[in-house]
């Protein structure tokens, strides 16, 4: 039981999320030297994605801009908003 316990905070440590209250955002990844992830939008507004290394998260906004931002890695659960004008902040 413990085991699962350890392994299961360990996959939930892992995961990035990208709130978007002002609901500007049509496109989130999570980015690194020579590849990216798309991220998974979520119902309720927003994105998560399990992370796979060190990195960065992009969004793409409505008006076309994008902003890059934030650092995530692995085992380090990360969380990011965006502004209304397109700003990853923290």
């Amino acid at each position: 039981m413990i085991a699962v316990l350890i392994v299961g905070v360990f996959f939930v440590a892992s995961f990035t999320i990208i709130h978007d209250p002002h609901g500007v955002v049509v496109d989130a990844r999570q980015v690194w030297t020579g590849g990216s992830k798309p991220m998974t939008k979520l119902p309720w507004g927003g994105f998560i994605v399990y992370v796979e290394g060190d990195g960065a998260v992009e969004v793409t906004c409505r008006d076309g801009s994008v902003s890059e931002g934030g650092y995530v890695t692995g085992f380090m659960a990360d969380d990011y908003s965006v502004s209304a004008d397109c700003e990853i902040v923290p």
